[in-house]
């Protein structure tokens, strides 16, 4: 995608298995909800930038 010359970007949490994390929160740390939280709002920045 970089080579398309698209805005693209590799966000990695260390100590946390996925960026968004829907499970149960009983099973979640709070490095996870954090992650989900960073995700969800870097995710809806991006559908506002390029959608609008």
């Amino acid at each position: 995608m970089k080579q398309a010359g698209r805005d693209v970007r590799l966000i990695v949490y260390p100590g946390v298995g996925r960026g968004f994390d829907f499970r149960n929160p009983a099973v979640r740390t709070f490095a996870d909800d954090l992650a989900t939280k960073d995700s969800n709002m870097r995710a809806a920045a991006f559908l506002r930038a390029h959608l609008e």
